[in-house]
């Protein structure tokens, strides 16, 4: 995201820098709920004024669906107030992450096509943090972490390795198996947005199914948009060249006659700068 702080922001005892925490200098990663919780609840104020600034109250509350399908509904709400209450309520109800996360996206990457000057650059880098790289842990127990740990800290043996490989060394589940890449709408002025313009500011995936359009927004999660690339047609795996950001560019495709999957090739993708991170 090119509206994002390149500077290093304290939360609590944690400094965010390039969407990176460290704490006394070492590396530190949100891993579970609890490290989640805490983050949310640091930058509650900082990215909720964000969204009190940047998006009108008539937008709506956001909803999801269990595939983490996201859509506006028509609410007094505002999305500020929104956020706090989901900020508020994920302890006793997890599932109000999705609503963290997706107005977390959603600032950004409002932020991305139309900066406003009014928006502290650290309410931008807080909610980059959580919507494309804490919200991994939203869905995972410290427990289950912790046995995950404890498992990957077993000694490397050769009858550890051929029980791995057979399946039968009784690993943990992974702890992080239910995030949710997140599909969210676009928000009333961002609607103008095409699959390809999307690509050409993120370099991500081009989904087409049933008639819309949801393309990668960040490094996750994907944003309904104006479909301009529903011509291409085929079945089964093959490759395509596309006008994106002026620039004729491939596309690996894969599709089974229902839906497209299109991929831009990593030699196309995108050059960002240091402060956007992976």
């Amino acid at each position: 995201m090119h509206d994002t702080s390149t500077d290093p922001i304290r939360v609590g005892k944690a400094i965010l820098a390039g969407n990176e925490l460290t704490v006394n200098g070492a590396p530190y990663e949100v891993r579970h709920r609890d490290d989640f919780a805490a983050f949310v609840q640091n930058t509650s104020a900082v990215v909720a004024t964000g969204l009190a600034t940047v998006f009108a109250a008539d937008t709506g509350e956001l909803i999801f669906d269990d595939s983490g399908a996201g859509a506006f509904s028509a609410s007094g709400v505002e999305p500020w107030q929104q956020y706090s209450a989901a900020v508020l309520g994920y302890a006793s109800d997890p599932s109000q992450a999705n609503v963290i996360i997706g107005w977390c996206a959603l600032l950004c990457l409002h932020s991305h096509f139309k900066p406003n000057e009014h928006v502290e650059l650290k309410a931008i880098a807080f909610a980059r943090y959580i919507a494309f790289t804490a919200f991994k842990a939203a869905n995972a127990t410290a427990e289950a972490v912790l046995r995950w740990d404890e498992y990957e800290a077993l000694p490397v043996t050769i009858a550890g390795v051929a029980a791995r490989l057979n399946g039968v060394d009784n690993a943990p589940e992974n702890p992080w198996k239910d995030a949710i890449d997140l599909s969210l709408p676009a928000p009333g002025d961002l609607t103008h947005l095409s699959a390809l313009t999307l690509v050409d500011a993120f370099g991500g995936d081009i989904l087409v199914k049933g008639g819309k359009a949801l393309a990668g927004a960040g490094p996750r999660h994907f944003i309904c948009c104006l479909d301009d690339v529903s011509h291409v047609k085929g079945t089964g795996t093959f490759g395509t060249k596309l006008i994106c950001g002026g620039v004729e560019r491939r596309f690996r495709c894969e599709s089974d006659g229902d839906e497209i999957v299109l991929r831009l090739l990593a030699q196309n993708l995108p050059t960002f700068n240091a402060a956007e991170g992976k």
